[in-house]
């Protein structure tokens, strides 16, 4: 698509949900309210070729030692951006723009119900719409656009395609026969009857008049003999060999584009003034030989070591302790360490200010202190997000292991980067009593709802026939503080202002191999100064302890209730007991797990009492 086509803008922070291989629909054309124009987003190669490079331009680059090393990358990129326009004056750079390729390549009219390539359609230079000729000019000439076909093709490598319109046309080897070609073949798309299904929707050649219902397009099998070329539209890669069954699939359907990221916070040290000022100086510090360093840190770093009052051997020796630091195996398990950072268990003491992680300790509230062990006030926190790869039809098992789909390609080769995110923001954090836990988790009906779940998840991940090590065990102890996350979010939504799906979670529950947990609420903007300080101010003493009571108090009933308490509306997702839409679910954007691993039962008990809740007697003194 010509780069004079303008299409329109997404935010920056929409790019881990719409990245390379995800289609993008949008309103582009000045004339008549403009027309709609879908397209897919390209592949990293074009960033690098419409955006520049990000090494060792400066402008785009953000860094994240941890998960750099996590990810075997030098780096990651924001999404580029143009600059504002301020009093009239056009300000942007050309450069900082990405390209958007067609697709599909199949319009229709929604007057005439004509489908064909976007080629044969009325056009205009520099306009990226399309529009029916024929039936502008019955209608005044008021442009009447076409629009993409509403169906494409897929495979579970990831692969994206045309749907095959003349291949359903023709399935039929009798209507095969009678079909005079693809170059005299004129598609019409058109409904039969009142009906708004499938069954009413007839696609017909109007040359040779052989027509073909599109009922039963989306079952597997709708496609038997057709097989996936390998098709990439978004990568600079000819079609590969692949050979793989395609799926018919709405073009946006949920499953088309499932991203797969990965996220780590900013904790001492790295979180401090020293990586925040000398971070784009940090891959040659880390490489340089203890021979080579001092030299290196006495010509780059100077005006820092000034600053901050250090000397070059103490800057060298910091600097080593940091990379021992990510060198260390132990350092893979991400929130470890975040875990140990609030709760004042620092591993890596930094003499530097910490610029982007700021919390206080909160007194807990006494009528909680057999429950909770300590109430932390998060201040400021960074989080910055990758995009390591997508899905399509399937879900992945993990960040790690794709299950039964296969991560697709989001470049034609392995860039040294990848694209993310930086998220600015606040929160609370606090941890259960961990002694009180083990003695709540050693009732055997608690024992057993954990382990009616964990079954469940053990059964579906041998399907996916890895070696690899389940990323989630399902205990009493992660049912309890992941049901809690939820209902507190959906609480927090009502006393803070921030709605439900602003406000995420991150759960921590036995890094490391040790006994510990640990539940984080924050919200964050892509805003270089974060957020207002809304949420960390409910963690205040006065605040945090009704907004837990609210919390327990309303999980005790539910409007679906004795179905939902009773595990029966929740038969359908077999990773949730006593949970549903009106008591505990919350947007998937906010959750962790996709909205899976949840059972309220265990803080509150059952109706029958067969087990005690973890916070059924604080309840019981409450009334």
């Amino acid at each position: 698509m010509s780069r004079k086509n303008i299409l329109g803008e997404i935010r920056r922070s929409q790019v881990l949900g719409y990245g390379p291989g995800a289609i993008i629909d949008f309103r582009a054309g000045n004339v008549d309210g403009g027309g709609p124009v879908s397209v897919v987003a390209p592949g990293l190669e074009f960033w690098d070729e419409h955006a520049g490079p990000p090494f060792p331009r400066t402008t785009q680059k953000i860094y994240e030692p941890r998960l750099e090393s996590k990810l075997e990358v030098r780096g990651f990129r924001l999404p580029p951006v143009t600059l504002q326009k301020y009093g009239g004056k056009n300000d942007e750079d050309p450069k900082l723009t990405l390209p958007g390729f067609r697709f599909p390549q199949w319009l229709q009219c929604p007057k005439c119900g004509i489908i064909n390539y976007a080629s044969k359609w009325g056009k205009e230079p520099g306009d990226p719409t399309r529009w029916c000729i024929t039936c502008t000019n019955k209608n005044n000439k008021k442009r009447v656009y076409v629009v993409p076909s509403r169906f494409v093709v897929a495979c579970k490598k990831g692969h994206l395609d045309e749907f095959p319109w003349k291949y359903w046309l023709r399935k039929d080897p009798e209507k095969r026969v009678k079909c005079q070609g693809d170059k005299k073949c004129k598609l019409r798309l058109y409904n039969v009857g009142e009906g708004t299904g499938l069954s009413s929707l007839r696609i017909r050649c109007n040359t040779c008049e052989v027509s073909e219902s599109m009922e039963g397009i989306f079952s597997e099998g709708a496609l038997q003999g057709l097989t996936c070329n390998g098709s990439v539209p978004w990568l600079k890669k000819d079609n590969c060999e692949c050979g793989e069954t395609l799926r018919v699939l709405q073009r946006g359907a949920s499953n088309l584009y499932m991203p797969v990221d990965m996220s780590a916070l900013s904790i001492p040290p790295w979180s401090d003034a020293f990586q925040e000022e000398m971070g784009t100086q940090w891959e040659q510090f880390s490489k340089a030989s203890d021979k080579d360093l001092p030299i290196l840190v006495g010509a780059m770093a100077e005006d820092f070591m000034e600053e901050h009052n250090v000397t070059v051997d103490e800057l060298c020796k910091e600097i080593a302790r940091r990379k021992k630091y990510l060198e260390d195996p132990k350092r893979a398990d991400l929130k470890h360490d975040e875990l140990y950072s609030f709760t004042g268990k620092m591993i890596f003491q930094s003499k530097f200010k910490n610029k982007n992680f700021k919390i206080t300790q909160l007194n807990t509230p006494k009528q909680l202190i057999p429950y909770i062990s300590n109430v932390i006030r998060v201040d400021r926190l960074r989080e910055v997000r990758v995009l390591k790869s997508f899905t399509r039809i399937h879900q992945a098992a993990s960040p790690s292991e794709a299950g039964n789909a296969e991560f697709g390609e989001i470049s034609s080769e392995r860039k040294q980067w990848l694209p993310a995110v930086e998220n600015k923001g606040e929160g609370i954090f606090f941890s259960l009593d961990d002694k009180k836990i083990v003695a709540w988790a050693s009732q055997n009906e608690v024992i057993k709802r954990a382990e009616e779940i964990d079954r469940v998840l053990e059964e579906d991940w041998k399907i996916f026939d890895t070696e690899e090590e389940r990323p989630i065990k399902i205990t009493p102890k992660f049912l309890l503080i992941h049901t809690l996350a939820h209902l507190l979010m959906k609480q927090i939504s009502l006393e803070s202002g921030y709605d439900t799906a602003s406000i995420r979670e991150r759960i921590y529950c036995n890094t490391g191999k040790e006994e510990n947990n640990g539940i984080l609420l924050y919200t964050s903007s892509s805003d270089s100064e974060g957020t207002l300080g809304g949420l960390s101010r409910m963690a205040e003493e006065d605040k945090f302890l009704p907004l837990i009571m609210k919390a327990i108090a309303g999980a005790t009933w539910c409007s679906s209730d004795p179905l939902c308490i009773k595990d029966i509306i929740s038969e359908s997702e077999r990773y949730n007991l006593s949970a549903c839409h009106n008591c505990c679910l919350v947007p998937e954007t906010s959750c962790e797990f996709f909205n899976r691993y949840l059972d309220r039962a265990l803080l509150v008990g059952t109706p029958d009492k067969t087990f005690e809740g973890f916070f059924e007697e604080i309840l019981s003194d409450a009334s």
